[in-house]
């Protein structure tokens, strides 16, 4: 993880993290470890619960980057009643997550700065192409359940459609199918752990016509999670394979020794 930032300390004196890692915090983004050890923190200290809470109330980046920059260059909202923006709970959060990000040691511009390894995984994620989409009949809510789900795909990789495969997997927990687009979805949202989840039980069967392909997304998923011994195994043995993401596998590999 990155340095800590040391501007107050908690009631066990723990130095509280840096901006750059409850945002990685919140996104999922964080190994199992760092997990565990910011949830610790988070137990013991409320400026840190508070920004994180104060992160989870902002949709995208740029509009918390916006707000930011307006609270910093000291310029009230206008045409906003303090009501407007959530009251007393809302604007702790929000001043909390400021606090942190003017005693941070990095600037508040690494939020979406990425590091090497997102701007890999940026480079070369691309979500599964649609099912074939031009012979698919419009699905009804009568219709088979996996089918809606894909025909959702083909027009819209949202959350929406995410709940619609997990749906599938409520009734059928061993759809191989349903296991690779839910993982695709969680690596469009940039949560890897839960896109690891799934896609290895598609790489395990071994059986599917989505296994090159759910070894390569998985693959992409420890890149984004920067585990790299993981991800490099992977990509080694696509490497090795006649197959539609061998050239991408030797590239990425040659991208990732250039990091080093």
């Amino acid at each position: 993880m990155t340095e800590k930032v040391t501007r107050h300390d908690d009631k066990d004196g723990d130095a509280c993290f840096s901006l750059e890692e409850l945002v990685r915090y919140v996104e999922d983004r964080l190994s199992v470890e760092q997990r565990a050890s910011v949830e610790g923190h988070l137990k013991d200290c409320t400026l840190c619960t508070d920004a994180v809470e104060g992160l989870k109330g902002y949709e995208g980046e740029q509009t918390f980057r916006d707000m930011v920059r307006e609270v910093r260059e000291g310029i009230q909202p206008r045409s906003r009643g303090y009501e407007e923006i959530g009251g007393m709970r809302t604007w702790y959060a929000i001043a909390a997550v400021l606090v942190l990000a003017a005693v941070s040691t990095v600037s508040y511009f690494y939020i979406v700065k990425p590091a090497p390894n997102e701007k890999l995984f940026a480079e070369y994620f691309e979500p599964y192409p649609s099912t074939m989409p031009e012979i698919r009949q419009p699905a009804t809510s009568s219709g088979d359940a996996l089918e809606i789900a894909l025909s959702a795909y083909d027009r819209d990789k949202s959350q929406v459609t995410l709940r619609l495969f997990e749906k599938v997997l409520e009734e059928t927990p061993e759809n191989i199918t349903a296991h690779f687009f839910v993982g695709n979805l969680y690596l469009l949202m940039k949560k890897p752990q839960l896109a690891i989840k799934s896609l290895r039980k598609v790489r395990d069967a071994g059986t599917s016509e989505f296994t090159g392909a759910a070894t390569w997304y998985l693959a992409l998923a420890y890149l984004l999670k920067n585990e790299q011994s993981k991800c490099r195994d992977l990509l080694n043995e696509l490497s090795s394979k006649s197959e539609f993401y061998q050239q991408r596998a030797i590239e990425l590999l040659k991208s990732i020794d250039s990091l080093h």
